[in-house]
């Protein structure tokens, strides 16, 4: 019986548990070296499940600050950022300083954001803010000015075997290779995802069937002529799988061509629900080959 999930339960206890983001990791640790009043307010952004609250919660706990979260995507409205957020950054925490995590926070309507610029500036000595963002362009410029900004990314497969080996370990169970590679390969370098995927074969014995690989995909644009782009075109995928790991991979890309298309491409989906699933993978794939030397 399974008494915790075990992206909780495996979730790092302290930065020197993470896997992965070492750029991130190495630049947080180093705050252990400087007053605690010193340390800026910060914003993550990166895709979902790559380890921004995971990172988040250790360097709290590894600096001894008090720890409050919250899920943006839920209290999103300028009455909770005014009223619990505003209250909760000016009382004097029990250690030095507080971290307010708010999660998704690019679902944060902008008057809300606006409001909690005011707050970040007065309540600095109190609490430091740290914002988890998906996608960075919803992220009002007032408040990314005013945090110290780090970037996400996907995990290696290596790096994703080093976390089932831990699960592994500490669940005292064995695997085939085989089938480990498999759920690496199907969790498109996600880190929840494949903890989710691992949890399910160990429970069921289920390997999960190859799914859209969004790297292999954007790799055969890159090396493949216009002639043969047909080829490329991921007709089999599931349309919404297809769409949401590669508005995530455009998301990660610092490119204005890249941006262009990222945004066109999120308001088709939006404004076009009943999809020709065919057509629009077609006309998607052609697009992005004309941008493939930015991908």
């Amino acid at each position: 019986m399974i008494d915790l999930l075990w992206t909780e339960k495996y979730r790092p206890k302290s930065l020197d548990e993470v896997v992965g983001q070492s750029d991130v990791v190495k630049f947080l640790k180093a705050f252990k070296n400087i007053d605690v009043y010193d340390i800026p307010h910060m914003a993550f952004f990166g895709p979902h499940g790559v380890g921004k609250t995971s990172v988040a919660k250790a360097f709290a706990r590894d600096m001894g600050l008090d720890w409050h979260e919250f899920n943006s995507s839920i209290d999103r409205k300028l009455d909770f950022i005014q009223g619990t957020i505003a209250e909760l950054a000016s009382l004097a925490a029990s250690s030095k300083r507080k971290v307010i995590f708010l999660d998704e926070f690019d679902g944060v309507t902008p008057q809300a954001q606006f409001a909690l610029r005011a707050i970040m500036e007065k309540t600095v000595r109190n609490t430091i803010f740290i914002i988890s963002a998906n996608y960075k362009y919803k992220v009002l410029n007032e408040i990314r000015n005013r945090c110290l900004e780090f970037e996400f990314n996907f995990l290696s497969p290596d790096e994703l075997a080093l976390i089932g080996n831990r699960i592994l370990t500490g669940e005292n169970r064995k695997m085939d290779k085989l089938a480990l590679d498999a759920i690496i390969s199907r969790s498109n370098g996600c880190p929840r995802t494949f903890t989710n995927l691992l949890l399910q074969y160990l429970v069921g014995g289920v390997v999960p069937k190859d799914g859209f690989n969004i790297k292999e995909y954007i790799n055969k644009i890159k090396t493949t002529d216009l002639s043969a782009i047909n080829s490329v075109v991921p007709y089999s995928a599931d349309t919404t799988e297809f769409s949401h790991l590669l508005l995530e991979y455009l998301a990660n890309i610092k490119d204005e061509a890249v941006l262009s298309t990222f945004l066109k491409i999120g308001d088709y989906i939006l404004m076009n629900p009943q999809l020709d699933h065919y057509a629009f993978k077609k006309v998607i794939t052609m697009r992005l080959w004309t941008i493939r030397d930015k991908l």
